[in-house]
C-alpha cells in the first residue's frame, strides 16, 4: 500500500484515503514528512500539501541533493500572493518539474533539528551543554553528512564571540 503525507486539507486526505493509499497520522507527518519520501527504504512514498514559496524551493533543493524527485504547483493562498503571481506571469495550473525549479546538482542543504525526527535529533540539553545534529547534503555527489555540536550553555572567562557568530 502506498505510504503518502498529506498536511493541508481534510478533503485531499479524503480524497487520498478512498484511492487506497495509506495516510500516516498528524504527528507522524511533523517528525518525518520533510525528507521522508525523498530517502530510500523511509517507508514513505509521497508527500502532498501547501507552503510557502521559499519551503518549496528549499524542500527542492534538499529533494535534488537526496536524488527524489518533486513537482510543484504555484498556489497562492493570499490577494496580494496571487496578484504577485498573475504580475509575474506564472500559472497556477501548471506543475513545475524539481529541475526547472533547481536547474543544477550544483546544491548545498542544510536543516537543524529542533524536534526529533527521520534524519537528526532535536535539541538536547545538558547542565553544561547544548548537543544539536545537523543534516547537510550535497548535491553533486548526494552525500548526505550529519553532524553533531555541543555548545557549551555558559562561556564564563570568554570572549561572548563564537566562531559561528563571526563567520
Amino acid at each position: 500500500m502506498l505510504k503518502a503525507f498529506a498536511t493541508d486539507t481534510e478533503n485531499r486526505i479524503a480524497s487520498l484515503a478512498l484511492g487506497g493509499i495509506m495516510i500516516l497520522p498528524l504527528a507522524e507527518i511533523f517528525s518525518r514528512r520533510f525528507f521522508g519520501a525523498a530517502i530510500p527504504g523511509s517507508g514513505i512514498d509521497a508527500l502532498m500539501g501547501t507552503g510557502g514559496t521559499p519551503e518549496g524551493v528549499m524542500s527542492a533543493c534538499a529533494v535534488r541533493g537526496l536524488g527524489g524527485e518533486f513537482l510543484a504547483r504555484i498556489d497562492p493562498q493570499l490577494h496580494t500572493e496571487a496578484k504577485a503571481v498573475r504580475e509575474a506571469g506564472l500559472s497556477t495550473s501548471r506543475w513545475y518539474a524539481r529541475d526547472e525549479l533547481i536547474a543544477s546538482d550544483d546544491v548545498f542543504f542544510c536543516a537543524t533539528g529542533i524536534t526529533t525526527g527521520l534524519m537528526v535529533d532535536g535539541v538536547e540539553r545538558t547542565r553544561t551543554h547544548y548537543k544539536v545534529q545537523t543534516m547537510m547534503v550535497i548535491g553533486a555527489t548526494g552525500e548526505r553528512q550529519i553532524i553533531t555540536s555541543y555548545l557549551p550553555r555558559e562561556r564564563t572567562g570568554q570572549s561572548q564571540s563564537a566562531a559561528r557568530d563571526v563567520a
